[in-house]
């Protein structure tokens, strides 16, 4: 096991311990929202035994890291303290949704389940990650409304958010793309097809 993996193992237990300390304190909203995130941080690990994809440490790490932030936000109340606490979180948390859709995308296309032009990759991680954004903001306003949680102050705070989605998610479908178009099974697959050619002219 790599130095990554025995961080996201080590934010995996200060996890696990941000919920047993809410439910101590009596904090349920805390500790259910503490409970679904220790729940999510090991997803990865399941995906990768039950599905045979394989995904990198460093996506489970982050994934770990974004659970960390957002459940310490809440139960601290850093995003009531620090203005630039939930921009960091939607960051973070968007571009790991992206980082996932990418992972699944390309375990998909490496072991030849699916053909997907890497520009359609590209729009399929970036409409993916816009969509999760907008979903947790649904979340954000049925919470506020249930249970007075008071998560989106206003909605000048909830278009920032869906715009650093936007931007995140921008971001990993450039990548992604850019890192799908220059692997080694792309460039097998160019190879076979300017072959193919050639044998058709």
């Amino acid at each position: 096991m790599n130095v990554g993996m025995w961080i996201s193992r080590v934010l995996q237990i200060v996890l696990i311990g941000l919920f047993v300390s809410t439910v101590l304190h009596g904090d349920y909203l805390a500790s259910g929202s503490a409970l679904v995130a220790v729940i999510l941080s090991f997803l990865p690990a399941i995906v990768q035994k039950n599905a045979d994809i394989t995904m990198p440490w460093i996506a489970e790490f982050f994934v770990t890291l974004a659970l960390v932030l957002h459940v310490a936000g809440f139960v601290y109340g850093l995003y009531n303290h620090f203005a630039w606490w939930d921009t960091l979180t939607h960051l973070t948390g968007s571009a790991v949704i992206g980082m996932l859709g990418f992972f699944v995308v390309f375990s998909f296309y490496k072991t030849g389940k699916i053909h997907i032009s890497y520009t359609m990759a590209g729009v399929f991680i970036f409409l993916a990650t816009v969509a999760m954004g907008g979903l947790w903001e649904i979340a954000e306003f049925t919470l506020d409304q249930t249970t007075g949680a008071g998560m989106q102050v206003d909605n000048a705070d909830t278009n920032v958010d869906l715009i650093f989605d936007t931007i995140a998610g921008l971001i990993v479908a450039i990548i992604g793309a850019l890192y799908m178009y220059r692997s080694p099974e792309s460039k097998v697959e160019k190879n076979i097809e300017r072959l193919l050619a050639r044998l058709e002219r």
